[in-house]
């Protein structure tokens, strides 16, 4: 009976190290928040536009690996992306082309974050922030997509109370009047 009683404790032991192992195993977590921008902005640094005097919009990125493993061969798919530029430091930034909407942006180590500024020639729409990848040698990462909101929206997600307020009260006016005709009628 001891026997089957510390053989039960060893067992035990042991799986609750192999799964302590799993839960606590480092990872690569890569992930990228990305705003998409148009004519009247400029990206973060500033003086880096390219020559091309028609490349009017741009995606705004910032990839970061937040895991405790380095990832590699990293890739960022922006639609409609002609040129982009991977700033390493804010200042420091080397120009990538191009291929199939897909940058290369290489390998990155744990805690280490970029920016990558990503020139179109058209206006990027929310069906082009549908179809962004993430992707490293290891699997995907996560992505987060910011749609831009104009001065309207900003005001209507504030006051929203008194749009709702202003349509209650026309309806209700609406309302009676139809009722006063349908009176006047008979």
């Amino acid at each position: 009976m001891i026997v089957a009683v510390v053989g039960g404790c060893i067992t035990s032991v042991v799986g609750l190290v192999t799964i302590w192992g799993w839960v606590s195993a480092p990872a690569a977590k890569l992930s990228a928040t990305i705003k998409y921008v148009g004519t009247y902005w400029y990206p973060p640094g500033g003086e880096g536009r390219p020559e091309s005097g028609d490349l009017r919009y741009f995606w705004h990125a910032t990839v970061q690996n937040e895991g405790d493993l380095k990832v590699s061969s990293v890739t960022l798919r922006l639609p409609r992306t002609v040129i982009a530029q991977v700033y390493k430091t804010d200042r420091d930034y080397e120009e990538r082309q191009v291929e199939n909407d897909v940058i290369a942006i290489g390998d990155l180590e744990p805690e280490r974050k970029i920016d990558v500024i990503a020139w179109t020639r058209i206006p990027i729409t929310s069906l082009d922030a549908d179809s962004v990848r993430l992707r490293h040698a290891g699997g995907t990462g996560t992505v987060i997509v910011s749609s831009p909101v104009g001065p309207f929206w900003v005001w209507l997600s504030r006051y929203w109370f008194l749009v709702v307020l202003v349509v209650a009260l026309g309806l209700m006016l609406l309302a009676l009047a139809y009722r006063e005709e349908m009176s006047n009628r008979q």
